[in-house]
């Protein structure tokens, strides 16, 4: 295998270089689209668990201001006591459906959201029953109604307090997620960057060894020959096959050919540089 590389010309060595990068690149397209997705969903979770946290705070809230404003109006009849009540009916089924979409397709806390929303709906009974009773009895006792609606409170409270904690950890463990998602993303692109860079400052000195070593063979000879002889197949230049031609009895048509050919070189490589030279100008717009 290293004898087969060594032998390889350098324009061949280059281009294998170069494919050696485009592989690895790929993967570490793969590996940096794979810790995006995995970033975004961390954070995509992160914000479920906010609004799920926001939503559950809201629905605590709108059941806090019912009771005390239910309470209030037991001590101190007023229809306007009753407004936050009122308002908590109309605005918890739509707080309690969203709640519902945010959780889908987790069991677990659709589990433990159902057994709060039940907790609501029996202190909304409640409230309304003692709502009721004080609206036609004004003189009856609502203290057991009111123990009882203490009592659902609490422990709706107890619930949502364990919910949160939950909650907090989820959150800490999706942060951590995308914590370290994002330190992933980092080290990939460095990695790749790292090897693609390595990869092709390789490439590009190898491509240079290969076009300075044909530039030699078009017009070195003094050098060449001085220092690594005038070995056919390995070491003889143009000029050096073109000086054999004319040591070679009966060479002369095999050097004039050489020389034309080393003649319509030059000139097509001063014809081609000349062509580039005028289109980067009027590109540059000069």
């Amino acid at each position: 295998m290293n004898r087969f590389w060594t032998h390889l010309p350098l324009r061949v060595k280059a281009a294998a270089l170069l494919l050696i990068s485009i592989p690895v690149l790929l993967m570490a397209s793969a590996a940096l689209y794979r810790a995006n997705l995995e970033e975004r969903q961390a954070r995509n979770a992160i914000q479920r668990v906010w609004d799920v946290r926001s939503l559950v705070q809201d629905s605590l809230v709108l059941i806090s201001n019912a009771e005390a404003s239910v309470r209030e109006n037991v001590l101190r009849p007023g229809g306007a006591l009753l407004e936050p009540y009122l308002r908590s009916q109309e605005l918890l089924p739509q707080l309690v459906s969203h709640l519902n979409s945010l959780l889908e397709g987790n069991p677990v806390e659709i589990e433990r959201w159902r057994e709060v929303e039940s907790m609501m709906s029996q202190d909304l009974e409640l409230l309304g029953a003692l709502t009721r009773l004080r609206a036609h009895d004004p003189g009856a006792d609502t203290h057991r109604l009111l123990d009882e609606a203490a009592a659902i409170s609490h422990n709706l409270r107890s619930k949502v307090v364990t919910i949160q904690m939950d909650q907090e950890r989820v959150l800490r463990s999706n942060s951590l997620r995308a914590e370290n998602a994002r330190f992933r993303l980092f080290a990939i692109l460095v990695e790749s960057a790292a090897i693609a860079l390595f990869f092709g400052a390789f490439a590009v000195l190898m491509l240079a060894g290969a076009i300075t070593a044909f530039s030699a063979a078009l017009g070195e000879f003094g050098a060449v020959i001085t220092f690594v002889s005038n070995i056919p197949g390995e070491t003889r230049t143009l000029p050096l096959a073109l000086y054999s031609a004319l040591q070679t009895p009966g060479g002369d048509t095999a050097a004039a050919r050489l020389a034309f050919i080393s003649f319509a070189l030059g000139l097509s490589g001063l014809v081609l540089s000349e062509w580039f030279a005028r289109r980067v100008r009027r590109l540059l717009g000069r």
